[in-house]
C-alpha cells in the first residue's frame, strides 16, 4: 500500500540507522526505494546491501540533482497507492507507518495524512514537537492550507512525516530548479489540489539537525532565495488562496519571505542599486497586491514607505549611512537574533549606534554584539531628546506594532524596521 522514497546524498553514517528504522516497522506492506543521489561516499554500496537483505528494498542510482531529482525519481518506480518520504539521515519510530496508514483504513477517500517530528541532535532530543491541537482529526482544506502557510505544526512544510497519495505527487512533480524552500511549494501545490486531511498522531519521525553536509545546514545565496521567492509568488493569483483568510494569511507569510531576501541584498551582500533596482522591477505586482492586503496597521503602513518601492528603500538606506554626521543618535530597538544581524550590518558600514532598547520591565540580558548595551526604554528617555534619535526596530511584527504605537507618542527624528 505505501512506497517509502529515501533519496540519498552521502549519508555513509547514517543510513543504516534510517534504513533499518524503516524495515523495522510493525506495518509491513510497503516498498522501500533508495535513490543514490550520486554519492561520492559509500552509500550507493550500502543501498545495495541492503537490497540484498529485503527483497521489498528497491535501489535506484543517479547523477547528482538534488533531493527534488532523487523524489522524482523515486516517484517515477513507485508502485503503491500512498507515498511516504523519509530524510537519510533521519529515522523513525517502529509504529510510524502504522499510525500513518490507520486513518486511510478507515477511510480510503484520505489524501494527505499530516503528523511531526520530534527534532535530534548528537547530544540528543532538542525538544519533543507534536501538534498541540487537531490530533486525530479530519481538517478542512482551508485550515490545513492555513497551518502550512503560517508553520503553524513543526515540520509541516517538510515532506516526512506526511502519508501522500501517489496521484496527486505525480500530477505535482518537485520542481528540481529549487534548492531551497522545494518542500514547502511542493506541498502548498498538493494542498491547494487536495480535499481530505487528517492529523494522525506525531512524534514517531525523528528530525536529525547533526549532519553537515545536509542543505539544511547550508548558507543560502541570494539565487536560491530569489527562486524560492518567485516560485511562491506565483501563487499570488490562484484562486483558490483568494478566499479572504487564507489569502491574508498568504500574504503575511509572503512579506516574511520578502523581507528575509531583502535583508540578503541589504545586509549581506554588498549589492549594487542596480541588484537591487532589479529585484524591485520582478517584484512589480505581487508586491503592490501584498501590502494592500495587510491588515491595516501602523506597522505594516510603516514597512509599505519603507520597503514597499525601490525609492522607499534607497531612501532608508541612505538615511541610515547619514546617520551620526548630522549629531542624531542611532538605537536598536531589540535584543535578539534580529537585532544582531542588524547591528552585524551597522558595524560592516563603519555606522556607529548607541545602544540596544527593550521595554520597560523586560529583563536585560546579553548584549546581542557583546559591545553595546542594552538599556530600558525609560533609561534611554532619560539620556537625550527623542527628536534627535533615529530608532531601527528589530523585533517580531505582533511585538513591534505594539511597540510602534507606544512609539508614536513621542517625536522621532525617524523609525526604521526591516
Amino acid at each position: 500500500m505505501i512506497s517509502v522514497i529515501i533519496p540519498v546524498y552521502n549519508c555513509e553514517k547514517f543510513l543504516a540507522r534510517c534504513v533499518e528504522s524503516v524495515l523495522g516497522q510493525s506495518y509491513m506492506d510497503f516498498e522501500l526505494i533508495l535513490v543514490n543521489d550520486g554519492s561520492t561516499d559509500s552509500s550507493g554500496t550500502l543501498c545495495e546491501e541492503f537490497k540484498q537483505r529485503d527483497t521489498r528494498v528497491h535501489v535506484i542510482h543517479k547523477e547528482n540533482g538534488g533531493a527534488s531529482s532523487a523524489r522524482n525519481a523515486g516517484l517515477a518506480v513507485a508502485a503503491r497507492e500512498y507515498i511516504a518520504f523519509i530524510d537519510a539521515d533521519d529515522w523513525v519510530e517502529p509504529e510510524y507507518l502504522k499510525a500513518l496508514v490507520e486513518p486511510i483504513l478507515k477511510d480510503r477517500e484520505l489524501e494527505v495524512v499530516l503528523s511531526s517530528a520530534q527534532d535530534e541532535c548528537l547530544q540528543g532530543t532538542l525538544k519533543k514537537n507534536t501538534p498541540a491541537m487537531k490530533m486525530y482529526n479530519y481538517v478542512e482544506q482551508s485550515s490545513a492550507i492555513s497551518d502550512l502557510i503560517q508553520n503553524e505544526i513543526r515540520g509541516i512544510w517538510a515532506m516526512w512525516a506526511k502519508l501522500y497519495r501517489k496521484d496527486l505527487l505525480v500530477a505535482h512533480p518537485f520542481r528540481e530548479s529549487l534548492r531551497y524552500g522545494e518542500d514547502l511549494i511542493e506541498n502548498l501545490e498538493i494542498f491547494l489540489v487536495a480535499r481530505k486531511f487528517y492529523y494522525a498522531q506525531g512524534g514517531l519521525y525523528h528530525y536529525f539537525h547533526g549532519n553537515i553536509a545536509s542543505v539544511t545546514n547550508r548558507t543560502f545565496d541570494i539565487d536560491c532565495w530569489n527562486r524560492f521567492l518567485m516560485a511562491w509568488l506565483s501563487f499570488m493569483d490562484d484562486s483558490r488562496l483568494m478566499q479572504h483568510k487564507v489569502f491574508t494569511v498568504f500574504c503575511l507569510r509572503s512579506l516574511k519571505f520578502y523581507e528575509l531576501l531583502l535583508r540578503l541584498y541589504i545586509f549581506r551582500t554588498d549589492s549594487s542599486h542596480t541588484e537591487l533596482e532589479t529585484f524591485y522591477q520582478r517584484m512589480g505586482a505581487p508586491l503592490l497586491k501584498i501590502f494592500n492586503t495587510l491588515p491595516a496597521t501602523s506597522i505594516y503602513a510603516l514597512k509599505k514607505r519603507l520597503l514597499g518601492t525601490y525609492q522607499g528603500c534607497c531612501s532608508m538606506i541612505s538615511e541610515l549611512l547619514r546617520v551620526g554626521r548630522d549629531g542624531e543618535m542611532l538605537f536598536i530597538y531589540g535584543a535578539g537574533k534580529k537585532a544582531k544581524n542588524i547591528s552585524d550590518f551597522f558595524m560592516r558600514k563603519k555606522m556607529l549606534f548607541n545602544s540596544f532598547i527593550v521595554s520597560d520591565g523586560k529583563k536585560i540580558g546579553a548584549s546581542p554584539d557583546m559591545k553595546h548595551p542594552v538599556i530600558h526604554f525609560s533609561d534611554f528617555l532619560s539620556g537625550g531628546k527623542t527628536e534627535d534619535t533615529v530608532l531601527f526596530l528589530a523585533l517580531k511584527d505582533e511585538y513591534a506594532e505594539e511597540v510602534l504605537l507606544h512609539l508614536n507618542s513621542y517625536k522621532f527624528r525617524n523609525i526604521f524596521c526591516l
